[in-house]
C-alpha cells in the first residue's frame, strides 16, 4: 500500500514538474523562515534556564517615585542580601555581588618563575560572595565550587582566560595580577559563561576586597545586586509582601524605596528598569512574542499558496479521481492520499528549508548579533518540532485540497465534465484575499521596524561622537591629572580633555532614559 501512495505521488510528481517545484520550493521558503525565527525566539526564551532552579531564582529590585514617575532599579544595598535571608524563612539562599565592566590590566604574576609575563586589559569582572556558586550552577571545571571565593586573595576565572594567559598548563594555584599591585590566586575555573545569560563576566572576585579597599558596601550604596534561591513552593506575592514590610521597618517609611522580586528568567526579556545590567536588552526584545506570531503568519501564507495552486490544477488529476471512484476507492481513501502527497512534499520542502538555514544563518547572526545554531538544543528537541512542522503544514496545505479534489463526481469526470458545484472557486478567492491581506501587512511591519531601526542610527545622542579617543588609566597615569591634562592640550591636534569614572557607553550599570 506505501509502495503503491509512493509510486503514484512519484509519478505524479514527473507528470507536472514544473508545478511540484513550484509548490516545493514555496512550502521550502515559508518552512526556512518559520524555522529561522522560531531558532530566535527559542534562543531569547532560553535566558538563565540553564540554571538548575532558574525556576526559583529572583533579584531584589528597588523602587521609587521622581517627580511622579515611577522609577525602578536592578540594584539594591549588599546587606539586604543577608538581612532577608535572616528574616523570610522562604528565601533559602542568596548571594550579593557587584559588576564592572571598565578596562583593568590583568597580568601573570612576575614572580611566577613558571610562566612567562603575560598582560592583557580586561573588562568583565564581578566581586561576589561565597555563596555565587551555590545560587548559580555555573560548571565549575576546576576546583570545588563550594569552597570558591572563601580566601580573601582567590579569584575565579574562566576557561577562555585559563587558555589566554596559561595556554595547556593548569592555571589553579598560580597568581595573577590586578591593577599592577594587588595579586590573587587562581583557586578555579569556570566554564565560559552562557551566551544565553544575562550575566557576563570572565573572572569572579571575592566579595570582601571591595571591603578591604575602603568601598562603601552599607545600606546607604545601592550599587550592588541580590538574588535569592527560594523554596520551591515560597508564594512570591506573600515574600514580597514580607521584603517590604521588613524592609520599611529597618530603613523608616520617610524613605519611599519599595522592594519586590523578579524572577531569573524574566530578567532578559520583561525589565525595562530605569537602572539595569549594562548587556541588558529587555527594551529591544520586550515585542519577541509577536515574532512567533509572525512566523506562523509566513507559514499560513506559504500553504495558502500551496492550496490555491493545488485546488487550480485539480482539472489535471480530475481523471485520476474518477477512476479511482470506478473501482471502489472510497473519499476517506482519496482523502489520506492527497493528504498523505502533501506531506511527503512538506518531508522534501523541510529537507531543503534545512539547507537554506544553514546557508542564511551565518548571514542572520551577523544581523542579529547572535550565535544561533540549528541543532544548539539538541537533535531529539529538533527532531520533535521538525515532525510537528511537517504535519502541520501538510494538513493545513493538504485537507482542503484534498477534500476538494475527492468531490469530483465519477459519473460527471468519465463524461468529460471537470466543473465542480459549490463554492470552491469563492473559497480560493478568499484563500487569495487572506495571503494578500498577510503580505501586506508582514511588508508595513517591515518598513516600519526598518525606519525605527534608522532612527535609533541617526537619533542625537547629546554628541558628537566622531572623532573621540579614550585611554584607560594605567599605572599612577592620572596621579598627576592637571599636569597631564596640560601636555595633552599643547598638541594642536587635541582640542579638550576630560577625566571620568567610566566610559558613558560602557558603564557598571546601564541607565534608562
Amino acid at each position: 500500500m506505501v509502495r503503491n501512495f509512493l509510486k503514484i505521488t512519484f509519478r505524479n510528481f514527473k507528470r507536472n514538474k514544473l508545478f511540484s517545484i513550484i509548490n516545493i520550493i514555496g512550502l521550502s521558503i515559508g518552512m526556512a523562515a518559520f524555522i529561522l525565527i522560531m531558532l530566535w525566539v527559542k534562543y531569547e526564551l532560553s535566558f538563565d534556564r540553564f540554571h538548575n532552579n532558574s525556576g526559583q531564582i529572583y533579584r531584589l529590585i528597588s523602587h521609587t517615585d521622581q517627580g511622579g514617575k515611577p522609577f525602578q532599579a536592578a540594584v539594591s544595598p549588599a546587606p539586604a542580601g543577608k538581612y532577608l535571608m535572616e528574616n523570610i524563612p522562604e528565601i533559602i539562599n542568596y548571594t550579593t555581588f557587584r559588576p564592572y565592566t571598565d578596562n583593568m590590566l590583568v597580568s601573570i604574576d612576575p614572580e611566577d618563575s613558571t610562566q612567562s609575563v603575560r598582560s592583557f586589559n580586561e573588562k568583565n569582572r564581578i566581586f561576589a560572595d561565597s555563596n555565587f556558586f551555590k545560587v548559580f550552577s555555573f560548571p565549575v571545571s576546576r576546583g570545588e565550587p563550594h569552597k570558591l571565593l572563601k580566601d580573601l586573595h582567590s579569584v575565579v576565572i574562566s576557561e577562555t582566560i585559563a587558555k589566554k594567559y596559561f595556554e595547556n598548563t593548569d592555571p589553579v594555584g598560580h597568581t595573577l595580577r590586578f591593577y599592577n599591585k594587588v595579586n590573587l590566586i587562581i583557586t578555579g575555573v569556570f566554564k565560559d559563561v552562557p551566551e544565553n545569560s544575562h550575566l557576563k563576566f570572565d573572572f569572579i572576585i571575592p566579595f570582601d576586597i571591595l571591603k578591604s579597599w575602603s568601598s562603601s558596601t552599607g545600606w546607604g550604596n545601592f550599587y550592588f545586586n541580590n538574588y535569592f534561591l527560594l523554596d520551591k513552593d515560597a508564594n512570591i506575592d506573600e515574600v514580597n509582601n514580607k521584603i517590604e514590610t521588613v524592609l520599611r521597618e529597618l530603613i523608616g517609611e520617610e524613605a519611599h524605596i519599595g522592594f519586590y522580586l523578579q524572577p531569573l528568567t524574566d530578567i532578559h526579556l520583561r525589565s525595562n528598569m530605569d537602572i539595569d545590567l549594562a548587556d541588558s536588552e529587555s527594551e529591544i526584545n520586550n515585542d519577541v512574542y509577536y515574532f512567533t506570531i509572525i512566523a506562523f503568519f509566513i507559514l499560513l501564507i506559504a500553504c495558502i499558496n500551496f492550496i490555491n495552486l493545488t485546488t487550480a490544477k485539480a482539472a489535471s488529476r480530475a481523471k485520476e479521481v474518477g477512476l479511482r471512484k470506478v473501482i471502489g476507492a472510497s473519499r476517506s481513501q482519496l482523502v489520506r492520499q492527497f493528504v498523505g502527497e502533501t506531506i511527503l512534499y512538506s518531508v522534501l520542502s523541510l529537507g531543503i528549508s534545512l539547507l537554506l538555514i544553514e546557508l542564511l544563518l551565518p548571514t542572520f547572526n551577523a544581523f542579529s548579533g547572535k550565535n544561533i545554531g540549528l541543532f544548539m538544543s539538541g537533535w531529539e528537541e529538533n527532531s520533535a518540532l521538525f515532525v510537528a512542522l511537517i504535519i502541520f503544514t501538510g494538513f493545513i496545505a493538504g485537507i482542503y485540497p484534498a477534500y476538494y479534489l475527492s468531490s469530483f463526481q465519477a459519473a460527471r469526470i468519465l463524461k468529460g465534465d471537470y466543473s465542480q458545484k459549490g463554492g470552491a472557486a469563492g473559497v480560493r478567492k478568499l484563500l487569495f484575499m487572506i495571503q494578500i491581506g498577510i503580505s501586506v501587512l508582514l511588508i508595513i511591519a517591515t518598513l516600519v521596524v526598518r525606519d525605527q531601526l534608522g532612527l535609533v542610527r541617526t537619533k542625537d545622542l547629546g554628541y558628537n561622537h566622531e572623532n573621540l579617543l579614550y585611554l584607560t588609566d594605567r599605572g599612577n597615569l592620572l596621579s598627576n591629572y592637571h599636569s597631564l591634562k596640560a601636555n595633552l592640550l599643547e598638541e594642536p591636534a587635541i582640542t579638550d580633555v576630560t577625566i571620568s569614572s567610566d566610559i558613558p557607553i560602557t558603564t557598571i550599570h546601564l541607565w534608562g532614559g
